[in-house]
């Protein structure tokens, strides 16, 4: 009795193979939707080699590991932050939209800068800072002037780089529609960069404060590390 219950426990059914079946096509559906668009999204955000250089060279400047010459950190706010490289190619985008057709285009770049800040605050403390730039973003959870700041409004276009990096990962769920649709507005995005690029990019640098550094480096430096900007 307990040998046929167990092949009868067993045995699959025709709705079982069906299901199956149809959750084994879902996922590669899903996969497949996902890989397209990712690499449709990397055609759109692609960085020139001058705009990725800029990464680079931060990321040395940041992420040093040398106690004999420290890393540095970004002075914050920045110059010019992603709020204002976002208003200014708004801005650029609807300077001769006016008939009907073209202020719904208008519209639909207000909700793609809008959007994209908010992305950008989402995404900033989650994916976005390298470890040695946490004890900084935890300090200004503490700061009066900043704290009721959004992201946007602190951090600059060098982050806004990072986050161009990112965006082939983080929209890859997003509709082909979705993707036909706010892709080339990445694309301009990354041509203002570029063509304004001395004009977005005047981060500067200094030393982090002791309440910045990491618990190895508080074990390997003096008390004494005032700031200096780079």
């Amino acid at each position: 009795m307990a040998g046929k219950d167990g092949k009868k426990r067993g045995r699959k059914t025709e709705n079982d193979n069906s299901n199956s079946t149809s959750a084994v096509s879902t996922t590669r559906n899903y996969k497949r939707r996902s890989t397209d668009s990712n690499v449709a999204y990397q055609e759109y955000c692609e960085l020139p080699f001058t705009l990725s250089s800029i990464l680079v060279d931060e990321f040395e400047y940041i992420t040093r590991n040398d106690i004999h010459a420290m890393r540095s950190l970004h002075v914050l706010p920045c110059p010019v932050t992603v709020k204002q490289v976002l208003e200014h190619y708004q801005k650029k985008r609807n300077k001769n939209h006016n008939d009907d057709d073209e202020k719904l285009k208008q519209e639909q770049i207000k909700r793609f800068c809008d959007s994209l800040a908010l992305l950008f605050d989402d995404a900033l403390p989650v994916c976005l800072l390298y470890r040695e730039e946490r004890p900084q973003y935890e300090s200004l959870q503490n700061d009066e002037n900043l704290r009721l700041k959004r992201p946007c409004e602190i951090y600059g276009s060098t982050f806004l780089l990072r986050l161009l990096r990112r965006l082939p990962t983080l929209l890859c769920t997003e509709s082909r529609k979705e993707m036909d649709e706010v892709g080339p507005l990445f694309a301009d995005l990354v041509v203002l960069l570029q063509k304004n690029r001395q004009a977005c990019f005047k981060d500067s640098y200094r030393k982090p404060k002791r309440n910045e550094l990491l618990s190895w480096e508080k074990e390997n430096v003096g008390t004494d590390n005032g700031c200096g900007e780079r």
